[in-house]
């Protein structure tokens, strides 16, 4: 959501007691021009419903910014330290730079990135940027026309999840996402190999001839 429908649904009673049974986690899109003017404004309004912010053409400078921030916010909310997160999108050439650095900083738990004709060459780069960051891979749908075939093939290409504006997708979704019985049966393998190995030998692991990297236990 941006601020303005946020502050919507503070009005809306009905609306706002849904996203609470719903236990729907809410993220605050912001640009780093109007940080500033988001976060005046959340001054003293609830923001308990709110899981973190979405930030657009994340920066390493815009990270470091945003730690400070987002523990000042708890602070001044009597919130738990750490309960607000960052899904920072990777946007730009800048940000691709330093997707790997960004990625770094704890609040932040995903990368987010929009794969098109445009910037899909820096695809890969931004995919072992989360990978080496040990933080979820996410594919940005801004195309209501995508269904489960293209869902597909953003879990094949290594994205942990998508993220939609479109309602209709959210079905089409959950069936590309949605692990098969032999998936299952795979993930418990891997993680009962691991489970029964040593420290030394976690490097040597195999399951069905394939070496078990820390992205296949962390899949699992």
């Amino acid at each position: 959501l941006d601020l303005a429908d946020y502050l919507k649904m503070l009005e809306d009673k009905d609306v706002y007691n849904r996203f609470e049974e719903g236990q729907t986690a809410v993220y605050l899109v912001i640009k780093d021009y109007d940080f500033n003017q988001t976060f005046h404004a959340l001054k003293d309004v609830d923001i308990r419903l709110i899981k973190g912010f979405a930030v657009r053409h994340a920066t390493k400078q815009a990270m470091t910014y945003l730690s400070l921030k987002l523990r000042e916010i708890e602070q001044q909310h009597r919130l738990p330290f750490g309960v607000l997160s960052i899904l920072a999108f990777i946007e730009d050439a800048k940000g691709v730079l330093e997707a790997t650095k960004i990625g770094n900083y704890q609040r932040v738990i995903g990368l987010c990135y929009q794969d098109d004709s445009e910037n899909d060459m820096f695809l890969k780069d931004v995919l072992l940027s989360a990978f080496s960051t040990n933080k979820d891979f996410i594919y940005v749908s801004q195309d209501a026309s995508l269904l489960t075939a293209e869902f597909y093939e953003a879990k094949r290409l290594g994205f942990d999840g998508i993220l939609t504006e479109h309602p209709k997708q959210v079905s089409h979704i959950k069936e590309a996402y949605q692990a098969t019985e032999n998936e299952i049966n795979h993930a418990a393998e891997v993680i009962r190999i691991v489970e029964e190995s040593t420290v030394k030998n976690r490097k040597k692991l195999f399951v069905n001839n394939t070496r078990i990297t820390p992205g296949k236990v962390k899949q699992a």
